[in-house]
């Protein structure tokens, strides 16, 4: 059985920052917290998730973006996700500092641990993860953003998942 390793997190951090490029500009480099509302949709239903999560991008095309980024999402004490997965990104347009708007498509590639308890049962599972994501980024000022976006993404099943993000660009 895997279990989630609290110590693991600096080493991802660390990870993260040793792995991304060296940014060229203070554009070429963002960091980006968020707490997300999300459902997915798979073979039991509907399944809704609050989350946080931390990601760093190096960008490495003018719209074009490499990724880590980690999740932490839960439905509940009993029943917790956490995700570490690679992104590769591409905005549709320009994001020049007075676009409001910037809709994007991401494929992402990771690892997917849950940790799900039933009466006296606990279940902890380990699978890989891909999914392809199409998005809005929408600015509501400053460094804050507000992204509604849909999923159509693999772990061991198919599964569709509907959310939005909202957080802070560094």
């Amino acid at each position: 059985m895997l279990r989630p390793c609290r110590s693991c997190f600096p080493a991802l951090i660390l990870a993260m920052v040793v792995l991304m490029p060296p940014p060229a500009s203070a554009q070429a480099f963002t960091i980006e917290a968020s707490v997300e509302r999300m459902t997915i949709l798979d073979d039991t239903g509907r399944v809704p998730y609050n989350g946080v999560g931390v990601a760093a991008r190096g960008h490495i095309g003018p719209r074009v973006g490499l990724g880590v980024g980690v999740l932490r999402l839960g439905r509940s004490a009993r029943d917790r996700l956490l995700v570490v997965e690679g992104q590769l990104s591409a905005d549709l347009r320009s994001s020049p500092a007075d676009r409001a708007a910037v809709p994007y498509i991401a494929l992402s590639v990771g690892v997917m641990h849950q940790a799900l308890q039933s009466g006296l049962t606990k279940y902890t599972n380990a699978s890989f993860i891909a999914e392809l994501t199409a998005g809005v980024r929408l600015r509501v000022g400053g460094r804050w953003f507000v992204a509604p976006e849909a999923s159509l993404g693999v772990t061991a099943y198919p599964h569709r998942r509907l959310g939005i993000a909202g957080g802070l660009v560094f």
